[in-house]
């Protein structure tokens, strides 16, 4: 009896060769599209999908799941001034929740999607997220996925480029194989972030304040501190005759700081909520990640209970209140936790 898998599958080019993959693989292979009514409606084409590929199809409604565990926290959190990650609260709460609860009603042993990530079996025999290939790498977002459900997971396309995708989907025949990316938050359709966040809260009451500089000299009022995040430069509307980013933002006083280009640089982080997915020492050295799209940073972490204190000799830059640091070792998740605070090392990051 061939095995069976659930697979998130969107209609776009990763989802789709995930498809032909498992099914090449010997997999009883059913696809899953994950609406909601506050996305786009992309069903058609991922029924599509599964068509050409021969496999199963069906829908799950996750838009109040969505609205409870993603939406409202995704407002509050820019409210407060700090920076959200929306898809690292999806994925272990609405997203995977729900295909492993398809998979189980299916009677399936395994769920895959179409992320750029790798699970591997670190040195000690711990099994583990690893990263993918390229910089399309997404294990950043698969973070605060449970260690338990990693044995059931399937990241088909792991392994490649997405130059490599594209070439392998083309040679299937597969529709959207160059179907460009979609680039959006997927409950935000239109990338409107602030009319989303002003819309869902009724307005912008409470969220106006001033730019301040390093010395807490008023510069000039803002437009409210949910249009702000740690390490922005551009957007900000305010000309001082020098490239400014925003080191801070307070929202108790409503005030946003602006530094000269260097000041969005920290050169130590506190770290709270933190998930440890393998055994480390209570102080270990880790390549570190600060949002999606940054690069490694060589730090050292030194665990504090459920808390972590991260300092980078060389520093990091932008690592923004809100954010998620993910601690790599040997190119798998070790850990990660929310940034809570940033500055210079031996200064009170508390």
């Amino acid at each position: 009896m061939r095995s069976k898998v659930v697979l998130g599958l969107s209609g776009g080019v990763d989802s789709s060769l995930a498809a032909y993959i498992l099914k090449e693989q010997g997999f009883e292979v059913t696809g899953i599209y994950l609406k909601s009514e506050l996305s786009r409606d992309e069903s058609a084409e991922a029924c599509e999908a599964a068509k050409n590929c021969g496999i199963g199809f069906g829908v799950e409604d996750i838009t109040e799941e969505l609205k409870e565990k993603v939406c409202e926290y995704f407002v509050s959190e820019y409210c407060f001034g700090r920076t959200p990650s929306p898809c690292i609260r999806c994925n272990p709460s609405v997203k995977f929740k729900t295909l492993l609860k398809v998979a189980d009603r299916v009677g399936a042993e395994f769920v895959a999607t179409g992320h750029y990530a790798n699970i591997v079996k670190t040195p000690s025999g711990e099994l583990a997220v690893g990263t993918g290939k390229g910089r399309n790498d997404q294990s950043y977002m698969l973070c605060r996925l449970e260690s338990s459900i990693y044995p059931r997971l399937r990241f088909p396309i792991g392994g490649f480029t997405k130059a490599q995708v594209r070439e392998l989907a083309a040679a299937r025949g597969i529709p959207s194989a160059e179907k460009p990316d979609s680039m959006e938050i997927c409950f935000i359709p239109d990338n409107n972030r602030i009319g989303f966040i002003e819309n869902w809260r009724g307005g912008t009451e409470g969220l106006f304040g001033n730019f301040v500089d390093g010395n807490g000299k008023i510069l000039s009022p803002h437009a409210g501190i949910h249009r702000y995040t740690v390490g922005q430069r551009k957007g900000l509307g305010i000309a001082l005759g020098y490239p400014a980013y925003v080191s801070d933002i307070d929202p108790k006083s409503g005030n946003v700081t602006l530094m000269p280009s260097g000041g969005e640089y920290s050169t130590e982080i506190s770290v709270s909520d933190c998930l440890w997915h393998i055994r480390t020492d209570e102080c270990f050295e880790a390549d570190v990640r600060v949002r999606h799209s940054a690069e490694f940073t060589r730090g050292t972490v030194r665990k504090l209970g459920g808390m972590a204190v991260v300092t980078f000799p060389g520093g990091v830059r932008a690592a923004a209140p809100g954010q998620s640091a993910v601690f790599y070792v040997g190119g798998a998740i070790a850990g990660c936790g929310t940034i809570e605070k940033h500055g210079k090392k031996d200064e009170d990051v508390y």
